[in-house]
């Protein structure tokens, strides 16, 4: 299998719906350039904090075993617990299902929280959702060619 290219996976990360579970049940779909639900945008006005949706599964992108990415999982709840962060179930779909990845809503997290980590657990990129969709990218490797990309905010 040919390592992805930062090009395809930048189409991929703008491909990917995101499902949000819901108290009650119900779900939400975001995808990027949308703007999140209004009851999703609890940092109102604090640059210091923004919803997002992270990960801590296939780091850089790369697949791992399940029994693997469950466990980063684990860490990436046991962290967000530690700082008192409340999250959400929410899961990366890809288009016609050919990859999903688990993920978390974070409704308020503060950003260099959030940075720190996507850094740790290995993530090209994360979503941030105040106050649209959009990607947050740490791979500074990737900026020089894809630097001017209106849907991409660096860390």
């Amino acid at each position: 299998m040919a390592t992805p290219t930062p090009a395809s996976l930048l189409a991929a990360y703008r491909d990917t719906r995101y499902d949000v579970r819901l108290p009650g049940g119900r779900r939400l779909t975001i995808r990027i350039g949308d703007p999140p639900s209004v009851a999703l945008i609890l940092p109102r006005g604090d640059p210091a904090l923004s919803s997002a949706i992270i990960t801590a599964c296939n780091p850089r992108s790369l697949p791992l075993p399940v029994a693997d990415n469950r466990r980063r999982m684990h860490e990436l709840v046991r962290a967000l617990v530690g700082h008192g962060v409340l999250m959400l179930p929410a899961v990366g779909c890809a288009p016609h299902g050919a990859w999903r990845e688990a993920s978390l809503l974070v409704p308020a997290i503060p950003i260099d929280l959030l940075d720190t980590l996507a850094r740790r657990f290995g993530q090209n990129a994360v979503l941030t959702l105040v106050p649209e969709a959009r990607l947050r990218v740490y791979r500074d490797d990737w900026r020089r060619k894809h630097g001017k990309d209106a849907a991409i905010d660096w860390a």
